[in-house]
């Protein structure tokens, strides 16, 4: 990773077909903020969810991360993934806790049995968490 990433969804099991509206309205308030956005497909703990990578430009992470941690909030997510420039990864909740989950590394493949989440990425490769794709303790 070149810079702070986060990754956040809309979607909601609950909200069956008026997800799609939450994703693009998501979408579009993400693009108001000059930033990259770029659409993936997240998996975590067997569901599969319409997501969103989103990488800052110009902005400073901090202030990025502040507004993705207000939308989650209004999307009622749980959580937002950061992963940091150097891979390391949390799971930050709108109320600004966080829980570290550790190294994100990018995979060509991923068993989904064996890992609790991963984002696959439009190209054909994943992230996952290293110590799960590796199968260390």
């Amino acid at each position: 990773m070149s810079s702070t990433t986060f990754i956040i969804s809309a979607e909601r099991p609950e909200y069956g077909l008026s997800n799609e509206a939450r994703t693009v309205r998501l979408r579009n308030m993400l693009e108001s903020l000059n930033v990259t956005v770029r659409g993936v497909r997240g998996f975590y703990k067997g569901a599969s969810e319409r997501s969103f990578m989103v990488v800052p430009n110009e902005h400073a992470a901090e202030s990025v991360r502040n507004v993705v941690l207000k939308l989650a909030k209004e999307f009622e997510q749980e959580s937002v993934l950061e992963i940091n420039k150097t891979g390391h990864s949390w799971l930050v909740r709108p109320d600004g806790t966080q829980e570290f989950l550790g190294k994100i590394i990018l995979v060509d493949s991923v068993n989904p049995e064996k890992v609790t989440g991963f984002t696959q990425l439009g190209n054909g490769t994943y992230l996952a968490l290293e110590h799960e794709v590796n199968g260390d303790e």
